[in-house]
């Protein structure tokens, strides 16, 4: 927990707008965070906002420990009287946990202010208020950033045909370059020790070749369609996506007795 401090421990210059918001709230509390010491911590209630007056934080994963780990830091926030910054304000606005972990890095001094002085910040004071809505922002633009990112990890470069009865789909010992998921139709898959019908449209997903193509191989069997077939061609450049999309098909198709 923070500690108390003397309002002349924020050494603000004349000039600081921070003199302004403590005018307007009168009873918000100058505190000091120690080295180490959480500002807000993930999973935690608690709707106080933290303005950083003077000091740094480091901004965390969501997971940290309270014992700090070195390299997991994801940012670092510097706050001063000219140019302050809000920690803490996304629980506020959202009404609900706190979702960062941020943690002091050596003396941190701050303004600990209770929602209401948050909410005649936004009717009275524009310069905060503007302070306020750029982290906000900014804060929705990181977590789109994020989105982005995780859904390019998790695309698949594809394409879709229709094999008609007695197209090849694909031919043993030709290398593996597509993976080959069965959306509908039948197809007959041929290799030196049988012969199997593989059918789609069912509720699982149904792979043909994957083992040869997670591994960069060749065909392991020749594929013929024995019917109308609607086939989607998942591409090798895609193969970190199909495992992180099919985890447990991935995991069958490389079993030793697969």
């Amino acid at each position: 927990m923070p500690e108390n401090c003397a309002l002349d421990a924020l050494a603000l210059p004349d000039d600081s707008p921070v003199h302004e918001l403590l005018r307007l709230c009168a009873d918000a509390e100058p505190v000091r965070f120690h080295d180490e010491e959480f500002v807000v911590a993930p999973g935690e209630p608690g709707l106080d906002v933290y303005l950083l007056v003077r000091g740094s934080c480091l901004v965390e994963d969501d997971d940290a420990t309270r014992e700090r780990r070195p390299g997991h830091e994801l940012a670092i926030i510097h706050g001063a009287p000219d140019s302050p910054v809000f920690v803490g304000e996304m629980a506020y606005l959202g009404g609900g946990y706190r979702t960062a972990a941020v943690r002091s890095a050596l003396n941190t001094l701050a303004i600990r202010l209770k929602p209401a002085h948050v909410d005649l910040i936004i009717e009275r004071l524009p310069f905060f208020t503007g302070i306020l809505c750029r982290q906000f922002a900014r804060r929705l633009a990181e977590a789109n950033a994020a989105l982005k990112r995780q859904h390019a990890d998790s695309a698949m470069r594809t394409r879709t045909h229709i094999a008609l009865p007695g197209d090849v789909v694909c031919t043993a010992g030709e290398p593996a370059m597509e993976l080959f998921q069965l959306m509908d139709g039948t197809v007959v898959e041929s290799r030196a020790d049988g012969v199997d019908e593989r059918k789609g449209g069912g509720d699982a997903p149904v792979f043909l070749e994957m083992r040869a193509y997670l591994r960069g191989g060749r065909y392991e069997s020749t594929v013929q369609a024995k019917t109308r077939a609607l086939i989607m061609a998942i591409d090798a450049a895609s193969r970190l996506a199909v495992v992180r999309n099919f985890p447990e098909a991935a995991l069958a198709a490389l079993e030793p007795s697969a």
